[in-house]
């Protein structure tokens, strides 16, 4: 189900590549990941790259308030 929305997304908005190219390209990723590897194997990565991805936006939260602190 998820590879066949991804590639519909696509289908429907091409251009989503050129805007937003990490996100599509991770959300591709992730999908066909999803059918090729076993369930134990996707679910470590995903762990991994939910916690990678947490730390980025609590760093960009906090770089934000430190910015607007010092304005």
């Amino acid at each position: 189900m998820a590879v066949k929305m991804v590639n519909q997304a696509l289908v429907t908005n091409w251009r989503i590549l050129f805007e937003e190219p990490r996100r599509t390209l991770l959300t591709l990723a992730a999908a066909y990941l999803l059918v090729l590897l076993p369930p134990f194997l996707y679910s470590s990565i995903e762990h991994i790259a939910l916690k990678s991805t947490g730390a980025t936006q609590r760093r960009r939260i906090l770089q934000e308030r430190s910015s607007t602190v010092s304005s």
